[in-house]
């Protein structure tokens, strides 16, 4: 960071994050000017919707909540997005509330796009839910949906009649680009009450969490060479979200009990202060050009 003229960092909870490090491994001052510039929505998020929503087809559930992102780790343990925690939390209210056209879709992907990863992915949930038959009365329908999406295609599974609110029990985010496109279709939301999205979620339904150390396994001296290993360091810590705290959040979702207009209001919100142009503006200021 001393080597550059100036650094921009996507999110106060960033800039944090780097303070706090600095100050616990007594790091010198950095005099270097550190600025938070947020990233903006896709563009295609803001316009009219059309188009043929062809991977939504076999999507029979009138109803269902979306899961989407990468799995980082196949042990649930070392995942920092959380997925299977919080698909089986998912599946567990779903399954307890004998609600039946509710159902689960699920956008992933492993390591990128390819048909391998289709197969690695489909092979890890398939698994999973083989797992879970025999520990809930009963398992709502479960979607996945795998490959690239157009910009298009993304607004249209957004705002989509058959998504009904987006989930997330990540354990730690420095933005939270995936709830910033939710918000701006307008989309409810519930995450994990910690992390950079709620610099700009005005609301959403935040689950209850407990700050924990990040494990010892994908600690910066005990991790093998790959994505985690110049990233997590001692004493780091992230957040482990509460069951019942998301069970409730997603009962609140199934019986409709969350406000619509504070949601319209966030999407109003979100689609005047992080467009592409309101960012970049924000980026021109900065950079003097």
């Amino acid at each position: 960071i001393s080597a550059m003229s100036k650094v921009i960092v996507p999110s106060q909870h960033a800039l944090n994050s780097i303070n706090n490090a600095c100050d616990n491994y007594n790091v010198k001052k950095i005099n270097t000017p550190i600025t938070v510039i947020p990233e903006w929505f896709y563009v295609e998020l803001n316009e009219s919707t059309n188009g043929n929503t062809h991977f939504l087809n076999k999507v029979k559930t009138d109803n269902n909540l979306l899961i989407i992102s990468q799995l980082n780790k196949l042990d649930p343990a070392l995942d920092r997005k959380n997925i299977i925690n919080t698909l089986d939390g998912c599946i567990q209210t779903l399954s307890e509330s004998r609600e039946n056209n509710f159902g689960i879709v699920l956008k992933l992907f492993c390591e990128n796009n390819s048909l391998m990863d289709f197969y690695k992915t489909k092979k890890i949930i398939s698994s999973y839910i083989n797992i879970v038959k025999s520990k809930y009365k009963s398992i709502p329908k479960i979607y996945v949906v795998h490959g690239n999406l157009t910009s298009n295609e993304l607004s249209l599974l957004y705002k989509s009649e058959k998504i009904k609110c987006i989930v997330s029990g990540t354990r730690g985010e420095g933005f939270g680009l995936t709830l910033l496109e939710a918000a701006a279709c307008g989309l409810p939301i519930i995450a994990t009450n910690w992390s950079a999205y709620d610099e700009f979620l005005d609301y959403y339904l935040g689950i209850d969490l407990e700050l924990v150390n990040v494990p010892e396994e994908l600690n910066l001296r005990n991790s093998p060479v790959d994505e985690y290993s110049n990233i997590w360091v001692s004493e780091a810590k992230w957040a482990e979200f509460d069951r019942k705290s998301l069970s409730k959040a997603l009962l609140k979702v199934i019986n409709n009990e969350y406000s619509r207009d504070k949601i319209a209001i966030q999407q109003k919100t979100i689609l005047n202060k992080y467009s592409k142009n309101a960012i970049m503006s924000i980026y021109k200021k900065q950079l003097g050009r």
